[in-house]
């Protein structure tokens, strides 16, 4: 069996790849595939419904991004269902509801996660959970630069938020950037023992949101003064933990360059598990508890969650981020390959 040294923001972790000795993941060799290859353009793929106004915007990235490019993502925005696949679904979704019943020292205890849209604003896709990352990233650069990241939070122009995000600089991109953070201003979140801090305090808020307002520069405010520059208000829980860095490493270049949105959306989940495998080469999730926790729907037809998973898991093994993952019964077993290196 061979070994690889696993980078994650709890410190660098050498793992059984699972892997036969006589194959070898090595870094500097993928990081030389990274540079002379380009990443497939996304196409439309028959099971992920993509025929959606983002798909425009994906297709239209910039290629100059195929290199890493991280970014510091608050956990709970991985660990939770919160975007939904596409605009298609923005438009339909009522939400995301997980309740259950846990056992904790003997006495069951409420466990709820709600997130609800704002009629008419529509649910955030996979393309706002990057708009989101990437303003998590600048909150990570300003908490570096400044010792806290401000609740207030003045982010640049959208010109600067399309580079981050590989888009081309035009007017239509920047509209459609603005629009995506309206959208997780006016998307709702409720906790009853669901959203984490760094203590891993389960904490129960009965109504925020991620972001809590915006405002674009040129744009009036309530009392008719114009704002001259783009910010966001980080809501409470939310600012605790990015000032906290509670917060995980994600390779965002990588994230968008993934063609199935399922794949964008078990990458995000899996970082954040392997990240946390405690010694393990490996984690093995039940299928309904994952995804019902990727807000996708549970199927009770073991071919059926096979195949919900299929493209997916084929894509990230293509893409080195998995090793391999296997089936057991209901579990799923995920090896994280070297692709991970980077989160």
């Amino acid at each position: 069996m061979s070994r690889v040294d696993i980078c994650t923001t709890y410190g660098t972790r050498s793992i059984d790849t699972g892997i036969t000795a006589g194959y070898s993941f090595k870094v500097n060799s993928f990081l030389k595939e990274l540079a002379v290859g380009r990443q497939k353009k996304l196409e439309l793929v028959r099971d992920s419904d993509l025929n959606t106004a983002d798909i425009g915007l994906f297709n239209q990235a910039d290629d100059k991004l195929s290199q890493p490019q991280l970014v510091q993502a608050e956990i709970n925005a991985l660990s939770l269902p919160y975007a939904v696949l596409n605009e298609k679904e923005s438009k339909t979704s009522k939400g995301h509801q997980i309740v259950r019943l846990m056992k904790e020292d003997g006495k069951s205890l409420a466990f709820e996660w709600s997130v609800w849209p704002q009629p008419g604003r529509g649910m955030p896709t996979m393309f706002s959970q990057c708009v989101l990352f990437a303003l998590m990233q600048i909150a990570a650069e300003q908490k570096e630069l400044y010792g806290e990241v401000p609740k207030k939070m003045f982010y640049g122009s959208h010109s600067e938020l399309c580079r981050r995000l590989g888009l081309p600089e035009d007017g239509l991109r920047r509209a459609r950037l603005r629009q995506h953070i309206l959208v997780h201003v006016s998307t709702n979140c409720k906790s009853v023992k669901a959203f984490k801090d760094k203590q891993r305090n389960a904490l129960t808020v009965e109504s925020f949101r991620f972001i809590r307002s915006a405002g674009f520069a040129g744009q009036k405010d309530p009392d008719g003064n114009v704002y001259e520059q783009n910010f966001v208000v980080w809501d409470d829980p939310v600012w605790a933990n990015l000032n906290a860095k509670y917060v995980k490493q994600l390779d965002l270049s990588f994230m968008r360059n993934l063609r199935s949105p399922i794949a964008q959306l078990l990458y995000t989940h899996l970082s954040n598990l392997f990240s946390d495998m405690q010694g393990w080469p490996y984690v093995d999730p039940d299928y309904a508890w994952l995804a019902e926790r990727m807000g996708l729907k549970v199927y009770s037809e073991l071919k059926r969650a096979k195949q919900q998973f299929k493209q997916a898991i084929t894509e990230l093994t293509e893409q080195n981020y998995i090793a391999k993952a296997e089936w057991f019964d209901w579990k799923i077993r995920f090896y994280p390959g070297v692709r991970y290196t980077y989160g």
